[in-house]
């Protein structure tokens, strides 16, 4: 009877060690496709959805700029990372402290994602006057509260709960829906000062003898030798 429940046990055991090892994979499977899905949505929305010069800019681009974009990206168009942070706080804040049937699963994920939308609340409202942002975010955590609490069975119920355990994937789409919307590049605008013109636009890559430039607001990659180049503001 003892080596019937010990085998049970391990047998038990072996089937969660497999479907944790299970979940982590289609995790990072998950990710790596976001990732992708990402920095194509990207490419083409600063090409100004041109599939030739999304192109081009990816000849230019290597793995070691991919984190550049994607920072860049939240802080190229501070009103579309405000409205998604104003709507991811709450969430996230109440999944934290007031989670579902009241079991807390992540809580060092969702700490750490509670930690950088509150600093970036805090940096929006101070850097732009983004006031709406915090304000944006105690509604949204107020209309979730409410529907908490008032409505505990049928559609807003099971809505809410969704809400709350698919936030990873609400944050994930919006960061896509940020990368095909917004049109500024992950590194500022210049002019380039060259002999013979002054070329506006953004420096994509800058590199021993060449200059590779994305040119606003006609969005074309051109490669300025750094000789004829006098100046850069």
């Amino acid at each position: 009877m003892t080596s019937t429940s010990e085998n049970s046990s391990e047998d038990s055991s072996a089937r969660i060690a497999t479907d944790e090892t299970g979940d982590v994979a289609r995790g990072l499977s998950i990710g790596a496709g976001a990732a992708v899905l990402f920095l194509l949505l990207r490419l083409l929305a600063v090409a100004d959805w041109n599939w030739d010069t999304a192109t081009e800019i990816m000849a230019v681009t290597d793995v070691n700029d991919a984190l550049t974009m994607f920072f860049g990206t939240l802080m190229g168009d501070a009103a579309f990372t405000g409205a998604l942070v104003a709507l991811l706080l709450p969430i996230v804040l109440l999944k934290l402290v007031w989670p579902i049937r009241g079991t807390r699963t992540g809580i060092v994920d969702t700490s750490l994602t509670l930690a950088l939308l509150i600093a970036a609340a805090v940096a929006l409202s101070a850097t732009y006057r983004y006031i709406w942002v915090p304000i944006s975010a105690v509604v949204v955590g107020l209309a979730v509260v409410a529907m908490r609490l008032f409505w505990r069975r049928g559609a807003l119920r099971r809505f809410t709960e969704f809400v709350f355990r698919r936030a990873t994937l609400i944050a994930g789409i919006g960061l896509l829906a940020i990368a095909g919307l917004v049109e500024t590049p992950w590194v500022p605008i210049e002019d380039v000062v060259t002999t013979t013109e002054t070329v506006h636009g953004y420096v994509l890559k800058a590199e021993p003898g060449f200059l590779t430039v994305l040119t606003e607001p006609d969005r074309q990659v051109r490669v300025l030798t750094t000789a004829d180049v006098r100046e850069r503001r």
